[in-house]
């Protein structure tokens, strides 16, 4: 998720609430959020606060693959005004789905089971 830091116009003034943003991405796609502007061309978020945020999505990585993912913002549609720009580098890791999350409870339980057993039985001596 990507928020901008506050943008401003040409004197230095907060843009107004609901100023379209073009993003343009090179290796990912805006994922979570429609085009504010489907009309324009290009992807279009609006601002709030003199903000922009969005959300991207590259292609499905295995663990250890590397994206390069280049995000440019543009005042309009046509990509004249450029008003940043960035490249970032995402390392795909593996993430703990369900099979994963339930060893880690079985273990705990067990875990668990031991420190009571072992506290009875001292409890008993």
């Amino acid at each position: 998720y990507f928020y901008t830091g506050e943008i401003q116009d040409a004197n230095g003034n907060r843009v107004a609430d609901g100023t379209p943003i073009t993003v343009e991405l090179i290796d990912a796609e805006p994922s979570g959020v429609a085009d504010a502007d489907p009309m324009a061309e290009g992807y279009q978020v609006r601002t709030f606060g003199g903000i922009a945020n969005f959300s991207i999505r590259t292609d499905t990585g295995n663990t250890g693959d590397t994206r390069t993912v280049r995000v440019q913002l543009y005042a309009e549609p046509i990509l004249a005004t450029e008003l940043a720009e960035g490249t970032f580098v995402f390392d795909y890791m593996p993430v703990p789905g369900p099979p994963a999350l339930l060893t880690a409870w079985v273990l705990m339980a067990v875990g668990i089971a031991v420190l009571l057993r072992s506290h009875h039985k001292a409890g008993r001596a």
